[in-house]
């Protein structure tokens, strides 16, 4: 078999790997026991994993698909969506995130505000909670205090809307019937 086809072939079982089970626990010597080859001609084509999954990664980006057996190349049209709550640009610089996966999965990004940030947000919301547990926890609510006003106004909020959704359900839960406001 000439090295083309290999390499064509260790890319098309490591990309089908990845895909199934991930690339965190996957080897070398997994993709050579699987590829049913000698470690030392995978090293030959590919001197290291990262050598290896740059490749994969490479295609993917590209849009380029290969199959088994196929002389073609098809291309395929493939999209990652990736979230996290880590800041990345502060990863990089700190060694704990490669910056070419960054500049990858960055194509577009959409920064999503947090409820502090959003201050306008937080009665609206918290008033659309109130109304939806008190239905479905079947305890009659009228509104917020002046005080439990001041106080969803002033809070930070780390938690954000689930914060926020989880405290509102809480108070309507533990609303005496006789009060019905939320405090």
């Amino acid at each position: 078999m000439n090295p083309e086809t290999l390499r064509c072939r260790i890319l098309d079982y490591t990309k089908r790997e990845m895909y199934q089970h991930g690339a965190d626990g996957l080897t070398m010597d997994d993709i050579a026991r699987g590829m049913k080859m000698s470690k030392r001609t995978l090293y030959k084509l590919f001197p290291s994993k990262t050598s290896l999954f740059r490749v994969c990664l490479s295609d993917f980006a590209n849009g380029i698909r290969s199959q088994i057996q196929q002389k073609q190349i098809r291309m395929a049209d493939v999209r990652i969506v990736a979230a996290t709550n880590e800041n990345l640009e502060r990863a990089i610089k700190e060694g704990r995130f490669r910056e070419d996966l960054y500049h990858r999965l960055a194509e577009m990004e959409i920064r999503m505000p947090s409820l502090a940030e959003c201050a306008d947000d937080i009665l609206p919301l918290a008033e659309f909670f109130r109304e939806r547990f008190s239905k479905e926890l079947k305890k009659e609510t009228k509104g917020f205090s002046k005080d439990a006003i001041y106080r969803l106004r002033s809070y930070r909020w780390p938690g954000n809307v689930r914060e926020l959704q989880n405290r509102i359900k809480r108070a309507v839960l533990l609303t005496e019937t006789d009060r019905k406001s939320v405090v």
